[in-house]
């Protein structure tokens, strides 16, 4: 009797050692699934952020470019006037086509993202 007691109990702990284990994988695989959905979330914010970035950059380069032109024509008039045109001023319009280039290469790197 005690051997068929033995065998039950054991028959038992089997089940239950396999229902814990079960149980345990149930929670790994609701673990990866809620951190896929938190990280899907993310990268959808982050592909946005990009999105709205290349349009911002885009939006920036209106005014810089029209600032160029305006500087094309300070210096072909300064240059039919005989007029020195100031280094801090040159300087400013420097930073204007340094603008343009930063803003045309941000855009065409999260173009390809």
């Amino acid at each position: 009797m005690k051997n068929i007691l033995d065998k039950i109990n054991k028959a038992h702990e089997v089940e239950a050692t396999k229902l814990a284990k079960h149980e345990v994988e149930l929670a790994i695989v609701q673990d990866i699934i809620k951190l896929f959905s938190d990280g899907q979330n993310l990268a959808s914010t982050a592909g946005s952020m990009v999105d709205s970035s290349a349009v911002k950059f885009a939006d920036a380069l209106k005014p810089l470019e029209q600032a160029k032109k305006l500087i094309e024509k300070v210096l072909v008039d300064a240059k039919s006037l005989g007029v020195e045109i100031p280094k801090e001023t040159l300087t400013i319009f420097n930073k204007v086509d340094e603008f343009i280039k930063y803003s045309k290469n941000s855009i065409n790197t999260l173009n390809k993202i």
